[in-house]
């Protein structure tokens, strides 16, 4: 699935996606997919992007009667700006956590154009440390 559309970009002056191919396989009774991704701003996006495909993954994968499978993401041109250096050593410092969040599609519909975001459940995650603040650049 591609969202990159050159006549979108030739009547408009907006950016081009970031997120823009994915490649979904079937394994059995499992749904891969795999995430091509041609910039990421890592602190601000990156775990955001990562976190959205993988709901669009288990979403198609439930419509379609498969379990969700593996996920693989590649990324070209992963930067940290300048603006968020001092949260980047910030991060750096803080302990790691010996913890195993979960993330799941807790619902019983299978209906892709059902789900909502209330349908998925994280647990097991439990944030010790202040959420840091990201300048945003639009």
């Amino acid at each position: 699935m591609s969202l990159w559309q050159n006549t979108d970009f030739e009547m408009t002056d907006g950016l081009m996606p970031c997120c823009f191919l994915t490649i979904w396989n079937v394994r059995g009774e499992y749904l891969d997919m795999c995430l091509i991704q041609r910039s990421s701003d890592w602190l601000t996006a990156g775990n955001i992007n990562q976190i959205q495909y993988v709901a669009l993954q288990m979403m198609v994968a439930k419509h379609c009667g498969y379990k969700p499978g593996v996920f693989t993401h590649f990324m070209t041109n992963v930067q940290i700006y300048d603006r968020h250096v001092e949260q980047a050593e910030e991060m750096l410092k803080r302990k790691s956590q010996d913890v195993e969040p979960v993330f799941a599609l807790d619902t019983t519909k299978d209906n892709f154009y059902e789900f909502t975001y209330e349908d998925f459940i994280l647990t097991d995650y439990n944030p010790t440390q202040p959420q840091l603040k990201f300048e945003l650049g639009i």
